[in-house]
């Protein structure tokens, strides 16, 4: 593995892409080491990172998979749930490994 090496984030990035970057930091693994372990080429996270570019559902997946975490689709009423507080619709990422359940009596 290489020597760490912590990513600079824009401002205006996705927030899944600071997520991102805030848990590369956590657990010191640099743009290099995520490129080679996701699939994903460097200069494609180096774009999320330094130049705002949007990412694929499919690329973020694998990139929060090499961090041992995972996108949860999430509705856009989400009510009370704390966990996706603050992401107004799309995906959150988490250690969550199972969906949420649906209440009782309520179909869907």
């Amino acid at each position: 593995m290489r020597r760490f090496r912590r990513i600079r984030c824009r401002d205006t990035a996705v927030p899944l892409v600071k997520r991102l970057a805030a848990e590369m930091a956590r657990q010191r693994i640099g743009p290099q080491d995520l490129a080679e372990r996701s699939g994903v080429s460097f200069e494609t996270i180096r774009r999320w990172f330094e130049r705002g570019g949007n990412p694929t559902v499919e690329n973020l997946n694998a990139a929060f998979g090499v961090l041992g975490q995972q996108l949860i689709p999430v509705d856009r009423e989400l009510g009370d749930d704390p966990y996706a507080k603050g992401h107004h619709a799309g995906y959150v990422a988490g250690r969550r490994a199972v969906a949420r359940q649906p209440k009782e009596g309520v179909e869907g």
